[in-house]
């Protein structure tokens, strides 16, 4: 046994990022958590007794659950990410955007993400880039890309910078926003999703990391509605993550 140590204690932010299990996709953040619990759960036990003898075998099933609840619960990245629901979007009016700030010079082949994305999740148009009030060139300045699970926030179009600029940099384009999004599931027999769960715990001076390389959804998700003036509360959905008979979960500390 050791002394009381402060540096162990848990006292740090954490942060829950998932992602499909055995992909090399970007991790996807679940905002707004509370209550962020990775559990090492040893309670199945398995024990042979012999007449004689009494208890000649002893073992346990280790199983990893990570429980949370989760305020961000109408996210439609993250519903499409859980349940794998298909969606049906109505465009509303196309918006130009002016001088909308990037910042004083870029760093080459760096992405720099623009603020607004379109309703049908392509590249937003009329890209203007500007150096200090002077057009760059596409393709020989710049170019862009839309996020799509390897780069980036889902479906924002990103500025690929090609060339060394110091100059201040706007840009000037058009998207179109959604007017609204219908979700549609199947309620009905579905072969669960399997995701790598990853925590991170930051404090001002060091970083801690829990990942679980496979784990389904085992808990009821709820889409409350409840009147926060009334209730004086909002209300989460709990996740609780399960993990899958052959994963690993791997605890890392950073070491000063």
């Amino acid at each position: 046994m050791t002394a009381i140590n402060p540096n162990d204690l848990a006292k740090f932010t954490w942060i829950l990022e998932i992602r499909p299990a055995w992909t090399a996709w970007a991790f996807s953040r679940l905002a707004s958590v509370k209550w962020l619990v990775a559990n090492l759960d040893t309670s199945n036990i398995v024990e042979i007794k012999a007449d004689d003898t009494g208890t000649i075998y002893k073992a346990t099933s280790q199983i990893t659950t990570i429980n949370t609840d989760l305020y961000e619960i109408f996210s439609r990245d993250t519903l499409a990410l859980l349940f794998n629901w298909t969606s049906t979007d109505v465009a509303a009016t196309p918006v130009n955007i002016l001088w909308e700030e990037l910042w004083t010079g870029w760093t080459i082949w760096t992405p720099i993400k623009l603020a607004n994305k379109n309703w049908d999740n392509l590249t937003v148009g009329s890209i203007v880039i500007d150096a200090d009030g002077s057009a760059l060139n596409v393709v020989t300045d710049y170019s862009s890309y839309v996020w799509d699970w390897i780069n980036g926030d889902l479906w924002y179009t990103y500025i690929v910078p090609v060339t060394a600029q110091t100059w201040v940099l706007d840009a000037d384009y058009t998207y179109t926003p959604n007017a609204s999004e219908t979700y549609v599931t199947e309620n009905d027999t579905q072969e669960l999703k399997n995701f790598e769960i990853k925590i991170t715990a930051t404090s001002d001076w060091k970083d801690r990391t829990i990942n679980c390389s496979s784990a389904a959804l085992s808990s009821t998700y709820w889409l409350s509605f409840t009147d926060v003036m009334e209730a004086w509360d909002m209300t989460p959905a709990p996740l609780e993550f399960t993990s899958n008979k052959w994963s690993t979960t791997t605890y890392t500390n950073a070491i000063l």
